[in-house]
């Protein structure tokens, strides 16, 4: 018992940037997400996030969320156990939207992992136990961009990509 998907949920979420970003198409001093967080039926919580871009993507959170009734027939009641199954069906179904589907897997398999009791990274093979992001400059001043890679290194950032 527990494996089963219950119950899930959208919620869009807004986060405010430190400073501004600007990359080509324009800047931006917040972000608005899509948290999902699904519940098996011990209890057991996996959440996901989707991150949309109409300009890269084609794809509005408002579009993404209008298929949550879509996702909850898909899902709800199946076994994460069975979760190529369940992407097999969300492949399909949300193939105009395609960060909230990423969201979804995250969910399924953050939910599956902790009822496995392994980490993500040991489900996924175990080569790395860590996730390592690079941190972006955006189009700024070259006086702001040049303070930035030194700040980002004493945060531990190994990669830095500069947006031109």
């Amino acid at each position: 018992m527990g494996w089963k998907i219950r119950q899930i949920e959208f919620e869009l979420k807004e986060y405010e940037y430190v400073k501004e970003f600007r990359i080509s198409f324009g800047g931006s001093s917040k972000t608005r997400n899509i948290e999902i967080t699904l519940v098996l039926d011990d209890g057991t919580v996996g959440k996901g996030e989707a991150s949309t871009s109409f300009s890269i993507a084609g794809e509005t959170k408002e579009s993404s969320l209008g298929f949550a009734e879509t996702v909850r027939e898909i899902v709800l009641d199946e076994d994460v156990r069975n979760y190529r199954k369940i992407f097999d069906k969300l492949d399909f179904a949300l193939r105009k939207a395609m960060a909230l589907k990423a969201g979804v897997q995250g969910a399924i398999i953050d939910a599956l992992t902790k009822k496995l009791g392994i980490k993500m990274y040991q489900f996924f093979g175990g080569a790395k136990n860590v996730i390592e992001t690079d941190m972006t400059i955006g189009i700024e001043s070259i006086e702001e961009a040049a303070k930035d890679p030194k700040e980002y290194i004493e945060k531990g950032f190994n990669m830095i990509k500069a947006k031109v």
